[in-house]
């Protein structure tokens, strides 16, 4: 029974510290900034107001084109503006020194999707600060 007692306190001693580790990686991990740019297209081509953005990223490319309603969906887009109107979103929160790769769609009135825009990429900037040392000793 003690024996059995152990492992259990071993095994969930385990799991805690795993979970604090990643927590803490987490929590301590800055997060990076990426400011994107369009123009705006029109609701019929290029003529009139579109009527709504949807913008999501992924770090597959293909993954974003052949699935990109289950990419990660960019929020609080901007309320379209008139063709022709230069548009930006600033997306918070995205992995440091990572390559992403982002994509938009348009909607109008008759909730029509545009196709979907090109696909640029951004490797975010390395936001991560160095790990402490903690072996620091005298000689």
């Amino acid at each position: 029974m003690k024996k059995w007692l152990k492992r259990k306190w071993w095994l969930g001693s385990a799991i805690s510290i795993t979970i604090f580790l990643v927590l803490f990686r987490l929590l301590s991990s800055q997060s990076a900034s990426v400011t994107l740019s369009w123009t705006a297209p029109g609701d019929d081509g290029n003529v009139g107001t579109a009527s709504a953005y949807e913008m999501r990223y992924h770090t597959d490319s293909l993954f974003l084109v052949n699935n990109f309603s289950q990419a990660v969906a960019v929020p609080n887009m901007p309320v379209p503006l008139v063709a022709g109107t230069r548009q930006s979103v600033t997306v918070n929160g995205l992995p440091s020194d990572t390559k992403i790769y982002f994509a938009i769609k348009t909607r109008d009135d008759a909730f029509n999707w545009s196709d979907l825009s090109n696909v640029p990429f951004k490797i975010t900037p390395d936001v991560d600060k160095p790990s402490s040392i903690i072996d620091l000793l005298p000689e």
